[in-house]
C-alpha cells in the first residue's frame, strides 16, 4: 500500500528524508548521521545514538523491576519468542493488534507471575513481506503452581492465534535466562539500528521506515505482574 509522503507525520517524514539522504554514508562509515552533544538529542527511533542511549534506559528499567524479585525467582527468569506467519506489510497494523491481544492472553492462560514483552518486526528475503514476533522475559516458579513447561506455552500461543497467523514453526522457543543485562538489551535494541549496522540497501532502509510508520502509536515494550518496569 503506498502511502503519500505528505500523509507521513512530520517527524516521521523529516527523519525518513534525513536517513534515505545519507544511505551513502550508511555503507562507506557503516552510520547514519546522528545527534552530536548532550544538548540536542532528537530522541527519534531514527537516530542511532538516541536509540542507544533509549536503550540503556530501558534496560535499565528491566533490571530494576527483576531486582525485586528473590534471588531464587531470578535464576528461574525464562526467555521466550513467539512466532506469528509473514504478512504484507499494509495488514501488519491490523495483525500487531491481533498478535499483541493473543499473546496477552497466552502469558494469562499459562498463568505467569509476571512478563516484560517487546514485539519485533524483521524481513524475511522475499518481497513485501514482513516477520513480527515477540520476545518475552517470564517470572515463573521452578516447578508447581506457576511453572511454564515448554509444551503448555505453545498449546497456549497456538490456539490464541487465528489460523491465518499460525507460524510455520509450531514450537515456541524458551529458556532459562542466564544473563538478565544480555536478554534485556535484546528486548531493548531497535530493529532499525540493526539495519544500519549491517549495511543495509535502499530499498531495506525504506521498507523498515515504512513499518515503524505503520505500527506508530502501538506499544513496543509491555509488562506486567511481578516485572512490571518502573516509570520512565
Amino acid at each position: 500500500m503506498f502511502i503519500p509522503p505528505n500523509r507521513y507525520p512530520t517527524d516521521l517524514l523529516q527523519m525518513r528524508e534525513q536517513v534515505l539522504a545519507t544511505l551513502p554514508d550508511i555503507h562507506e562509515k557503516g552510520r547514519v548521521s546522528s545527534c552530536k552533544g548532550y544538548h540536542s538529542q532528537c530522541n527519534s527511533i531514527y537516530c542511532p545514538s538516541c536509540v542507544r542511549a533509549g536503550l540503556y534506559h530501558r534496560r535499565g528499567r528491566i533490571v530494576t523491576a527483576c531486582s525485586s524479585l528473590t534471588e531464587r525467582r531470578r535464576k528461574n527468569l525464562q526467555f521466550a519468542t513467539l512466532l506469528t506467519a509473514d504478512v504484507p506489510l499494509e495488514e501488519l497494523r491490523a495483525v500487531a493488534k491481533t498478535s499483541a491481544d493473543a499473546m496477552r492472553k497466552t502469558l494469562r492462560s499459562v498463568g505467569v507471575s509476571g512478563h516484560v514483552t517487546c514485539a519485533e518486526i524483521s524481513f524475511p528475503r522475499w518481497d513485501d513481506q514482513c516477520h513480527l514476533h515477540y520476545h518475552c522475559l517470564i517470572d515463573s516458579a521452578p516447578s508447581g503452581r506457576g511453572y511454564v513447561p515448554k509444551g503448555a506455552l505453545t498449546d497456549a500461543w497456538m490456539s490464541a492465534l487465528p489460523a491465518d497467523l499460525l507460524p510455520p514453526l509450531v514450537e515456541v522457543h524458551i529458556k532459562p535466562v542466564d544473563s538478565l543485562e544480555a536478554v534485556a538489551t535484546y528486548v531493548c535494541t531497535s530493529p532499525f539500528f540493526d539495519y544500519v549496522k549491517a549495511q543495509a540497501s535502499l530499498k531495506e532502509v525504506s521498507r523498515t521506515l515504512d513499518a515503524i510508520r505503520e505500527t506508530k502509536g502501538l506499544p513496543k515494550i509491555t509488562s506486567r505482574g511481578s516485572l512490571t518496569l518502573p516509570e520512565a
